[in-house]
């Protein structure tokens, strides 16, 4: 593979042992310039498109391409892609232009170091302070997204609420209504928050609101759902995790084996399905398992009450783009796929780790025979897919 992300992640030291250019002289390339200062490694230039002669940036010197491509044809690089938004771009520019460094994404750059904080040769201070931030980080993300939650719904009180586990295909679903011109707001929790619940006060005030507010017969609310077959779900949680700043997944500094404590976990939790009784039942008081669900059709339309829910299986929203266009009052309603693990920032790592990862035979007995909830949803012949798709090619 031509970015070795997923290859720096197991072998840091590169960072130390080669000249550094950072292609990307905005806020992401100044950005990988302070996390490389705080490693006290020194890097060469920053690399722009369009370069300008003599134009620096942090006191180093801004190149083109086509002087990148003249170092790099000489001495062997690492070239650190340091853009979000231009990131597949660059790269596809460095393929064009067969440029033969060592490419590694600003967020593998971050993951690898993350991943390998206890490494010898980075700087003891670095890592103190790394590990001091990783924990405000993390709380305060996590209020933060609750508390936009909260704000989004009360400023919006007659928007869809596409309501679901995490990495079921939510993006998906929201950047279409949105396309559509559907209010919409889009959360993955209301009933539970690990900050919030320390305080039962404020949970119980919160909880009191929504359960008010959303059961108020006088209001309609429409809320669509959705799920996805377990594992593959959660192996695309843990990916997405890494956020390309701090994570919770780093339990275990080699990947493979800190997703596969992730997914065990995830899958011995249930925690997919148990979403639906300890967030969308507590909050709704609508039990969805207690409604037939149409396996082949992939959905089913709970109504009761002022209440109405969607609910959808990931792997056939396509097959029910009408539905949902009905389901919102838009009859030509189109799809706008979004969020897919293959086209995000850690698309490079995400797609190796899938050909490595060996799933034990024992998880896909435990979830695809015999088990209730994944039978409500899918058929025998979805599920021999999964087993398949898990056992002979690892995804």
């Amino acid at each position: 593979m031509y970015v070795k992300d997923y290859e720096f992640i197991h072998n840091i030291n590169i960072l130390f042992e080669r000249p550094i250019i950072i292609y990307g002289a905005g806020a992401f390339g100044e950005k990988m310039a302070e996390l490389l200062k705080e490693l006290s490694v020194n890097f060469t230039c920053f690399c722009d498109r369009i370069g300008e002669k003599n134009k620096e940036n942090m006191n180093h010197p801004i190149i083109t391409l086509d002087e990148l491509k003249e170092k790099t044809d000489k001495e062997d690089y690492l070239v650190i892609v340091g853009s979000r938004e231009y990131c597949q771009d660059i790269i596809d520019s460095l393929q064009i232009k067969k440029v033969k460094a060592y490419v590694c994404t600003w967020y593998g750059i971050s993951l690898g170091i993350e991943l390998n904080i206890e490494n010898i040769r980075i700087p003891e201070s670095y890592r103190n302070d790394f590990i001091q931030r990783k924990e405000i980080y993390l709380k305060s993300y996590e209020l933060y997204n609750h508390m936009r939650y909260v704000m989004d719904i009360s400023k919006s009180p007659n928007a869809i609420l596409i309501y679901q586990p995490a990495k079921v295909g939510s993006s998906t679903i929201y950047s279409s209504l949105v396309k559509n011109k559907v209010e919409s707001v889009q959360i993955h929790f209301i009933a539970y928050n690990r900050w919030i619940n320390e305080n039962p006060k404020v949970q119980n005030n919160e909880m009191s609101y929504f359960r008010n507010s959303i059961r108020d017969r006088k209001r309609k609310v429409k809320i669509i759902t959705m799920v996805r077959e377990p594992i593959g779900r959660a192996l695309s949680q843990f990916v997405h995790g890494f956020n390309g700043e701090f994570s919770d997944r780093c339990n275990d500094s080699y990947i493979e084996r800190a997703a596969l404590n992730w997914i065990d976990v995830a899958l011995t939790m249930d925690y997919e399905f148990v979403w639906f009784d300890k967030e969308l039942k507590t909050v709704t008081g609508i039990d969805i398992f207690q409604y037939p669900f149409d396996r082949e059709r992939g959905y089913t339309w709970i109504r009761e009450d002022n209440i109405e829910i969607l609910v959808l299986k990931m792997e056939r929203i396509d097959a029910n783009e009408d539905i949902i266009g009905e389901f919102v009052g838009k009859p030509d309603f189109k799809l706008v796929h979004a969020g897919l693990g293959e086209e995000k920032c850690y698309r490079y790592i995400y797609k190796e780790l899938k050909k490595q990862i060996k799933i034990p035979v024992e998880w896909l007995e435990q979830q695809y025979h015999d088990n209730a909830k994944v039978d409500f949803f899918y058929t025998n012949e979805e599920k021999k897919e999964f087993w398949d798709k898990w056992e002979n090619i690892n995804i």
